[in-house]
């Protein structure tokens, strides 16, 4: 069941539990099916150690990743996600000490990216994720919002 199925190699392995959910939900009964949202979280990133100023054991930074590709758009469902996911963690570390926000990584094959709608290069994008550029996070549904618009 963990076998990864190879739907499009090169960008990205769909696990077989993943893809019953999607896949067969959809023709159940309607009472099964409200309700159920079915995202996969595309990047969580910790740094931690000397990479986050702090002790090897110590918590890290913690920042979560929606990842496009070329003309994809983020979905509701995972708007709505994020959103959630957002909120708990922000309320989780009010003092913001280990929650280091939400990005929304834009990213034109095969080495060009915006990271909320700050075009980068990868170099650019190695130096944000090891602490030596900042790029302000932004809010999943600011992201929502700006990507539809092609802002993002």
């Amino acid at each position: 069941m963990n076998k990864p199925y190879l739907r499009n190699p090169d960008i990205i392995q769909e696990l077989p539990w993943r893809r019953w959910l999607r896949n067969e939900f959809e023709s159940m009964p309607f009472p099964l099916v409200r309700g159920l949202n079915v995202q996969d979280v595309d990047l969580a990133v910790v740094r931690y150690g000397e990479l986050a100023d702090r002790h090897l054991y110590d918590d890290g930074i913690l920042r979560l990743f929606e990842i496009k590709q070329l003309h994809g758009q983020m979905s509701m469902g995972q708007m709505r996600l994020f959103s959630m996911m957002d909120r708990m963690l922000r309320a989780g570390d009010p003092e913001g000490k280990n929650y280091g926000g939400f990005y929304f990584l834009h990213w034109e094959p095969p080495d060009n990216c915006k990271l909320n709608g700050q075009r980068l290069t990868m170099d650019e994008l190695a130096q944000f994720m090891l602490g030596q550029l900042e790029v302000d996070p932004v809010s999943p549904e600011e992201a929502y919002e700006k990507r539809k618009q092609r802002l993002f």
